[in-house]
């Protein structure tokens, strides 16, 4: 049903026009925001012409829901096409806000492009607008893709000295996810374990089990995975959002098939080891 919101959306705008009642801007920021469902850059290029076709001028709202029509894994070009809105918006005068900035930085996170991703957080500081936990998080996760964990972890150790910004789950999770990418599975307990003694809003949930479970199956350490399924994971109550699934236990069975090979083949755990004193 939520895939066929933005049809429908675009069905009422073009019912309007047959009925010869004018859409205004708003009617068009809200066809944008319903196509950002589906995610499809080309869809959102579309409606925003149609807008300059009838001699509408786009306004930040615009914008941002244009660029969240850019955040798709599979259109490769989202994020050209949502850096190139952001630069066309402040050509045309129009100030870009934390909604747009952060819909930016999430369509260079889904295509992996950290670098882009890295160059919008740190464009909107120099603009004045304080990213909040969502950017950060978007590009920890971005930087994880790219498999560059060291500034991961930098942004994130950011993050936990921010003066006004505080880290969150998601962002703990997006860390964790890029030691399990690099088998930086010492550096995926020590977030795990700190999750644990920052409050409610970091507290570990079956995300961050997953990936600590797989940082530990790709790093070679069997014992710390299942420690992590058999302990951790029976903390299943209605208040706390930390247990169990089909994928933690997967990822445990994981680890265990990665030992049983190692053991089968001495000279690929003496690689391990070298890679992990390394």
């Amino acid at each position: 049903e939520k895939g066929k919101q933005w049809q429908r959306a675009l069905a009422l705008l073009q019912e309007m026009s047959s009925y010869g009642l004018p859409a205004d801007a708003r009617c068009y920021n809200a066809a944008l925001r319903a196509c950002a469902l589906q995610r499809d850059p080309s869809r959102g290029l579309s409606v925003l012409g149609s807008m300059r076709e009838h001699g509408l001028k786009p306004d930040a709202l615009t914008y941002a829901a244009a660029i969240s029509c850019c955040s798709r894994d599979e259109a490769e070009e989202g994020w050209s096409v949502a850096l190139s809105l952001l630069e066309e918006m402040k050509r045309e005068g129009v100030a870009p806000d934390l909604v747009t900035y952060g819909a930016a930085i999430a369509a260079c996170s889904a295509a992996a492009r950290w670098k882009e991703a890295v160059e919008v957080l740190d464009s909107m500081e120099a603009a004045g607008v304080t990213p909040d936990v969502v950017c950060y998080s978007s590009c920890i996760s971005a930087l994880g893709r790219g498999d560059r964990c060291d500034e991961a972890l930098g942004l994130l150790s950011k993050l936990e000295q921010h003066a006004t910004v505080r880290p969150n789950a998601i962002a703990y999770n997006a860390a964790i996810s890029a030691c399990e990418r690099s088998g930086r599975w010492v550096d995926a307990l020590r977030l795990f374990e700190s999750m644990r003694s920052r409050g409610a809003e970091c507290a570990p949930n079956t995300v961050s089990l997953n990936a600590a479970i797989s940082a530990c199956e790709k790093g070679g350490q069997w014992q710390k995975a299942m420690e992590l399924l058999e302990g951790y994971g029976s903390e299943t109550s209605a208040s706390s959002s930390l247990g169990r699934d089909a994928a933690s236990y997967t990822a445990a069975m994981s680890a265990l098939s990665t030992s049983a090979r190692l053991i089968a083949d001495p000279s690929e755990s003496e690689l391990q080891d070298v890679g992990e004193r390394a």
